[in-house]
């Protein structure tokens, strides 16, 4: 459970394009370019940091440049930078990624998706940190996203 919500706030936040420094108030910093598919218009969180118990609830708006057919998600979550909880690499236009980012494929233009949920109030108090990397078919960069934050 507490893989799928960490999951959950990195992959909602997969399509952040602008360099935000990571601290209390703000969990998520670009690792991607100005060459990027998909570029940021707004993205937001409330609250930031996720607060165990309490409803969390994202918005995204950006901008695709070109249609993305399909291509691949690599993924990559751990806990307190010791324990590797997820990574992976699966298809973008999986089932499963399409629960959580959206429906696959993605057209040009403008892109909103949002999403609500409670992380348990079981959820281990610690430093959670992920990576994403979101590449179409032919290997270009979509974005990647960085996050983290500590959960008490």
């Amino acid at each position: 459970m507490i893989i799928k919500i960490l999951l959950l706030i990195i992959s909602i936040s997969l399509f952040l394009n602008n360099t935000i420094g990571i601290d209390e108030n703000q969990i998520w910093k670009s690792c991607g370019t100005s060459q990027d598919i998909f570029h940021i218009n707004s993205i937001l969180v409330k609250p930031t940091p996720p607060v165990k118990g309490k409803l969390v609830k994202i918005n995204v708006n950006g901008t695709f440049i070109k249609d993305v057919v399909g291509g691949e998600a690599k993924i990559i979550a751990k806990y307190n930078n010791i324990m590797t909880l997820y990574n992976e690499t699966n298809d973008l236009c999986s089932p499963t990624a399409q629960a959580i980012i959206g429906n696959c494929p993605f057209k040009k233009g403008q892109y909103l998706h949002s999403a609500n949920f409670t992380i348990p109030t079981s959820a281990p108090n610690g430093y959670y940190s992920g990576n994403i990397l979101l590449t179409d078919n032919f290997n270009n960069s979509i974005t990647c996203i960085n996050v983290a934050f500590n959960l008490e």
